[in-house]
This record gives structure tokens, C-alpha cells and sequence, in this order.
């Protein structure tokens, strides 16, 4: 039963209902007169229960509409944002007037908000006619900041880089900046974490291999932020593999991918003020493809409003290939293989798309400032370590000793990976920057890992899930009473070394 005025309305409307149908069974033996009053009662009853309905329809529009602006979820913001850009790439709205309808998204404009509401039962054509009266030079409060990634938390994630893609852009978005993020469409994603997914009824197409490929076109939000996946139509089907990366042909999968993302970018009339690219996989933005395509090409075609950030995660992965890879992306060999520009400074046949992104980007950011330092210096080799081998009590043990002072100081340091000269030489723009954390996907007050959610108020819970990760380990019963301390970090073949 409805409950409150409208609901006792409803509530006579569905006891008439139900007389009439009482009163069609007994039809036949009724006078035509009284079957006619009835059918009467009943038709004025069913506009009074449609004029009901209509008046709940526009009370709950009114309270959408009295709803202050900044009580409005970043969902809905994000949504709007996507369905403006979706008009851009299906041609229902020029570049200039889906600028200023995304400014107006980017401020939390009360008007569009509005004229949401006001045309939500619309149809398109009506919906963008509508939009179109506000295109009225909004002002614009911060930076439209695009990420250009192989990962993001949740919904493609393999290591730190996912968490400082989706950490990084919801803290820029809190500020008051426009953020987007372009993926590759993977078929391992988590497509449950994405909300209103859809594809859009466009096609970008992508120079590679000789010839023009058809990219399909995502969007949707993941954590309240804006995301286009990139869907290519290219026979090895390159993100159709069931991993991230670990391919034989990583090096084309995503010198494919930043080149149609770049395509997207340039089609959908976007005019970042950053571009910013994250390790190997996506310096192809800025080390492959920078010098002949972004400055030479799409610069020209109106794509030349962003500076280029790039953030190597970790110098250990670089992504080299031999130099001849890219003539795929339609690039001259001789053009980038070269010392000051892609050549690696350790084979000289291959390139190395890292080394290109430092070259040729305006900012060169890392994890850390003291990781920025350890990159600069060179690492240490294994002929500096003298390596010995001893046997104590059965047991085989390996110890390691520097042969010099130097030497010591690099024995732990893993150095440049052979980019310390590149990076040495481009130290006015490069710098690190601490990376923190998302306080909301790792506070424990809500984390639904923890076998118990505690907070700085409540501390009873980390007890609890000390002896639980203790039984999960194995660990000894016996030292219960002993701090635990666990470290999260890269296990790589270098630190192995020693």
C-alpha cells in the first residue's frame, strides 16, 4: 500500500481498478445504464491516477532541481561529460559548441544540469537542441588533464602504475580539473567496476601497417571518472589476448594503441592543455611518435593546444624493439634512430621508446625524488661485486662484497638501466614526485578485504586481522606477541642478483 497524499490517490485509483474489473464480470447481468456509470467512474478515475503520476513526475524534478549543484555525485557529472562527447564523435555538435558545453561540465554549471533534467524525457534531436541554448562562454576553472595509459585501477590493473592512474586523476578531479583517461579495450578487464558502459556510434580510424584500421569507441566511468577504451579492428587482435602484457608483440600492440588514441584525441575536437603519457607502453605518444606525428602532424590539424608529461614507473621496463618496428606506425627508421633522439644507448640497431619520451617530452616525472636521484647515477656491475660462497651448518650461503668504495655505494643501486647519460642530460625537466595513496580504496574503515574493518577511532579490528594473516602465513603461534610488519614491492631479477 503507497502511503502520504499521492499514495492514498493511487490507492482509491487501484480499488476502482479493481471494481471495474468486478463489474465487467457482472456485465451481463447489469442494465446497460448502470454499466455505462460505472465505465464512466472508472475512465475519470484513470485520468486522476495520470494526472497523479505526472504531478510525482515533475515534484521529483523540482527536487532535482532545488538539489544544490555541488550535491550532485560525480557520477552524474561524468555522465554528462560522456554523452556531450558522444555527440561530438556522432557529428550532432561542433568542436567549438562541445568545448563549451564540456567547460560548463568542468565548473558544475547549474544551467546544463538543469537543462538535463528539463530534457530527459526528450528525444535526442530535442535533448541537443537544448544544450546548444547554453553554449554562452562559460568560464573555465582549472586544466583538462587526459592520462593516455596501458592501466587503471580497478578495471585494468597489473601493478602500482593502475593505482597511480585512478588515485592520481581523482585527486586532480577534486581540485577541479578536467580529467579523462584513454585505455586499450582488453578482454580481461573487469567490466563489472565500469558503470554505463556503451559503445558510441562512431568509427576512428588509425594509420598502421600501410594502410587505414577502424577503431570501435567506448565509453564509460570507472571511480566517477570519464573513460574511452580503445577497441582496434586489426587482425592479430591485439587486446584480445586474455593478458595485459607479456606478448611477443607488445611493442606493436601499443605503438598501435597510442596512435589511434591520438586519432581519438584529434577527432573528438579535444583540446587538452596536458597530455600525460605513463611508462613504455604509452611513450609511443611521446618518444615514438612526438617528433613526426604530434608536433608535425596532429599539431597542424588542430591538436595543439596540450604540453606532454611523461612518468616511467619503473626504468627497468623500457619496451626496446629493433629500429625497423617502426616503419608500422608509418615513421622513417633514420628520422628517430639516432643518438639524441630513440636509439638505445646500449644497442644501437633498436629503439627505445622511454629514451624517446624524455627526448622529446615537456616534463620527465618518477615515483620519488630519491628514485629520481638513484636513476641519474650509474648501476652497479657485476664485476665491481666480489661474490663469495660458504657453507654453514649444511646450508649454502651467498655473500656479497663491493670491491670498492664506489662500488659500494652502487651495490643496491639499480641505477638508470643504462638512461642515467639520457636522463643526466635532460635533468632541468625531469623530476620526482612522492607518490601517495587513495585514502578512500585503502582506508580500512571500509576495505571489505580485511577480515575487519577498523579506523584511527576504533582499533580493536587490527588485532584481529594480525592473527588472521599470521594463520594465513603459517607463522608461529609462538610469536604472536612480535610486531608484524609487511612490505609491499616489485620482486625484480636485479634485487635477486644479490
Amino acid at each position: 500500500m503507497y502511503t502520504g497524499y499521492h499514495g492514498k490517490k493511487c490507492n482509491n485509483i487501484m480499488e476502482l481498478n479493481a471494481t471495474e474489473n468486478k463489474l465487467m464480470a457482472e456485465a451481463p447481468s447489469r442494465s446497460d445504464q448502470e454499466i455505462h456509470s460505472h465505465v464512466q467512474l472508472y475512465q475519470e478515475s484513470v485520468k486522476e491516477f495520470q494526472d497523479t503520476l505526472n504531478s510525482l513526475k515533475e515534484d521529483s524534478k523540482r527536487r532535482a532541481l532545488d538539489e544544490p549543484v555541488d550535491d550532485m555525485p560525480r557520477e552524474f557529472w561524468t555522465r554528462l561529460l560522456l554523452i556531450v562527447d558522444g555527440w561530438l564523435l556522432e557529428k550532432k555538435l561542433s568542436s567549438t559548441d562541445a568545448k563549451l558545453l564540456r567547460e560548463m561540465v568542468w565548473k558544475r554549471d547549474g544551467r546544463i544540469r538543469d537543462a538535463y533534467f528539463t530534457c530527459k524525457d526528450k528525444n535526442e534531436h530535442e535533448a541537443v537542441a537544448t544544450f546548444l541554448r547554453l553554449t554562452s562562454s562559460p568560464t573555465r576553472p582549472g586544466l583538462h588533464i587526459i592520462h593516455i595509459a596501458a592501466e587503471m585501477a580497478p578495471v585494468a590493473k597489473v601493478g602500482g602504475l593502475g593505482d597511480v592512474v585512478s588515485g592520481l586523476s581523482k585527486a586532480l578531479q577534486k581540485k577541479g580539473h578536467l580529467v579523462e583517461i584513454v585505455l586499450p579495450k582488453y578482454d580481461c578487464m573487469q567490466y563489472d567496476r565500469i558503470g554505463d558502459l556503451r559503445a558510441l556510434d562512431v568509427v576512428v580510424e588509425s594509420y598502421f601497417d600501410g594502410r587505414l584500421f577502424k577503431n570501435k569507441i567506448w565509453v564509460g566511468t570507472v571511480e566517477g571518472l570519464p573513460v574511452y577504451f580503445i577497441e582496434p579492428h586489426h587482425p592479430d587482435k591485439f587486446f584480445w589476448r586474455g593478458q595485459f602484457y607479456g606478448e611477443k608483440d607488445d611493442f606493436r600492440r601499443f605503438s598501435f594503441f597510442s596512435r589511434a588514441a591520438l586519432e581519438l584525441l584529434l577527432q573528438a575536437g579535444k583540446k587538452p592543455d596536458i597530455i600525460h603519457c605513463h611508462d613504455w607502453q604509452t611513450a609511443f605518444v611521446v618518444g615514438t611518435n612526438v617528433a613526426p606525428l604530434y608536433w608535425d602532424l596532429y599539431t597542424p590539424k588542430g591538436l595543439n593546444s596540450a604540453r606532454i608529461c611523461f612518468t616511467c614507473h619503473n626504468f627497468e621496463y623500457q619496451g626496446t624493439a629493433p629500429a625497423s618496428e617502426l616503419a608500422s606506425c608509418g615513421l622513417e627508421v633514420y628520422q628517430l634512430n639516432r643518438p639524441d633522439r630513440m636509439q638505445d644507448n646500449s644497442a644501437h640497431d633498436r629503439v627505445n621508446p622511454v629514451k624517446g619520451a624524455i627526448v622529446f617530452s615537456n616534463i620527465v616525472t618518477t615515483v620519488s625524488p630519491s628514485y629520481a636521484q638513484e636513476v641519474r647515477t650509474t648501476e652497479a656491475v657485476d664485476n665491481e661485486v666480489l661474490i663469495l660462497r660458504k657453507v654453514i651448518d649444511d646450508k649454502t650461503v651467498w655473500k656479497c662484497f663491493p670491491k670498492s668504495i664506489e662500488a659500494m655505494g652502487r651495490m643496491f643501486n639499480t641505477g638508470g638501466h643504462g638512461l642515467n647519460a639520457t636522463l643526466n642530460s635532460h635533468s632541468k625537466k625531469f623530476v620526482g614526485i612522492l607518490n601517495g595513496i587513495d585514502t578512500d580504496a585503502w582506508n580500512p574503515a571500509t576495505d571489505t578485504f580485511l577480515k575487519v574493518q577498523y579506523s584511527a577511532d576504533d582499533l580493536q579490528g587490527k588485532a584481529e586481522n594480525k592473527e588472521a594473516i599470521r594463520k594465513h602465513l603459517g607463522l608461529s603461534s609462538a610469536d604472536a606477541r612480535q610486531p608484524l610488519v609487511i612490505f609491499f614491492s616489485v620482486m625484480s631479477k636485479h634485487y635477486l642478483r644479490f
